[in-house]
C-alpha cells in the first residue's frame, strides 16, 4: 500500500530511480494550475515566464511531464505532475510497501504486466498431447508501408543553407457533407507523420522517405517474455509514440481523400531538440494574419515556396495477412 503521505524511492526493473510523493505531487499539480489560470510560470529565479506566445505549449509541456526543458523542475516538480501520477498510481497495487526489492513495472507504466499468472488446476488434460506448439494470434489494423518522395530545389541564393528539416502533415481534406475546410478550420485536422533532417546539394534534390523510419511511432507491442529482458542500450526503455499499424487512419472502400502537406524550415532554426518550433508547427496558429476566411489550404500553400500539398487517397480493404511464418 502507498499511503497518500507516504514519500518513497523507487528502482523498477527498467534500471531508472525516482522519489514519489503523492503529497508533493498535490502542491505541484496546484502550482501549475494556478499558472495556467494566469498564464504565467516562475522560473528557478522568480521571474516570469509568459505563456500567451509561441513558446507557451512547449513551455507548458515541459514543465507538466517534466522534462530537462522545465521552467522550474524544483518548484513545479523534477518528475513532473505526468510522470509522478503514472507512478503514484503504478505502484498503488504494490505488494512489497517496503520497496524492499525491485517490481515489474506496473500497469500505467507498461500495459503488458497487467496480464495475471495462470494458476494449474485445471489444466490436466493428460489423455490428448499437443504434437506441435499451438500458437495464438489477434486481428487488428494495419497497413501497407509506403514511402515519401520529395523534390526540392536549392537555389544560388541559399548556398550557405546545407541542411534543411522536413515536416510531414496529413489532414482531411473536406467534412462529412463534402464541404471543404478552411485554413482554420483545418489546421485543428492536421497531424504530423513525421519530421527529420536532410542534407542539401545545389539544384535539385530528390528526398526518399519510408514510413517506417519516422521516429514518432513504436513497433508493435512486443511480448512480456522480451520486455523483461535486460535493456542493453544505455537509455531506458521508452514506451512512448504512436503505433506504426496506426500511423495513417483507416481509409474507406471508395477512398478517404486527405491532404498531405509538406514544408522545409531552415536546420539551424530547428536543431534544438527535440525541436526550436512550437508543437504542431505550422499549424499551432493561423498561417496569415490577412488570409481570407473562406482560403482552403492549397490556397496558403500556393504563396509559400518552401510549402507543398498533394491529394491522396486512403482505400481500406477486408484483407486479411499472415505476415507470420509459423514453424
Amino acid at each position: 500500500m502507498i499511503y497518500i503521505n507516504q514519500d518513497v524511492t523507487v528502482t523498477t526493473t527498467m534500471g531508472s530511480t525516482y522519489f514519489v510523493s503523492a503529497r508533493n505531487r498535490s502542491i505541484q499539480l496546484s502550482r501549475i494550475i494556478d499558472g495556467v489560470s494566469n498564464d504565467i510560470l516562475k522560473d528557478e529565479c522568480g521571474r516570469s515566464v509568459y505563456l500567451r506566445n509561441v513558446e507557451g505549449i512547449d513551455l507548458l509541456g515541459n514543465t507538466v511531464q517534466a522534462n530537462i526543458f522545465s521552467v522550474n523542475p524544483e518548484y513545479y516538480g523534477y518528475n513532473g505532475v505526468h510522470n509522478t501520477g503514472h507512478h503514484i498510481i503504478g505502484l498503488a497495487s504494490n505488494t512489497d510497501p517496503q520497496i524492499e526489492v525491485s517490481t515489474v513495472p506496473g500497469v500505467m507504466e507498461e500495459d503488458a504486466t497487467s496480464m495475471p499468472l495462470q494458476c494449474c488446476q485445471g489444466f490436466g488434460f493428460y489423455s490428448i498431447l499437443y504434437a506441435r506448439t499451438l500458437f495464438v494470434c489477434h486481428q487488428h489494423l494495419d497497413h501497407q508501408e509506403f514511402e515519401y518522395e520529395i523534390k526540392i530545389q536549392k537555389d544560388e541564393y541559399a548556398h550557405e543553407i546545407n541542411t534543411a528539416t522536413v515536416r510531414l502533415f496529413l489532414g482531411p481534406k473536406h467534412d462529412l457533407n463534402g464541404r471543404l475546410y478552411n485554413v482554420e478550420e483545418q489546421r485543428d485536422l492536421m497531424f504530423i507523420m513525421d519530421t527529420f533532417t536532410i542534407s542539401l546539394k545545389m539544384g535539385i534534390n530528390i528526398v526518399r522517405r519510408k514510413s517506417t523510419e519516422t521516429q514518432l511511432t513504436i513497433d508493435y507491442s512486443t511480448s512480456l517474455v522480451i520486455l523483461r529482458l535486460p535493456n542493453e542500450s544505455s537509455m531506458p526503455f521508452c514506451g512512448c509514440g504512436w503505433p506504426q499499424h496506426l500511423l495513417i487512419p483507416k481509409g474507406t472502400k471508395e477512398g478517404l481523400e486527405m491532404y498531405l502537406f509538406a514544408m522545409i524550415t531552415n536546420d539551424d532554426e530547428s536543431s534544438k531538440y527535440p525541436d526550436a518550433r512550437p508543437m504542431n508547427y505550422p499549424f499551432d496558429r493561423r498561417l496569415y494574419a490577412a488570409q481570407k476566411e473562406d482560403d482552403g489550404l492549397e490556397q496558403v500553400v500556393r504563396n509559400v515556396p518552401n510549402m507543398a500539398i498533394t491529394q491522396v487517397k486512403i482505400l481500406h480493404s477486408e484483407e486479411f495477412r499472415d505476415e507470420f511464418e509459423v514453424s
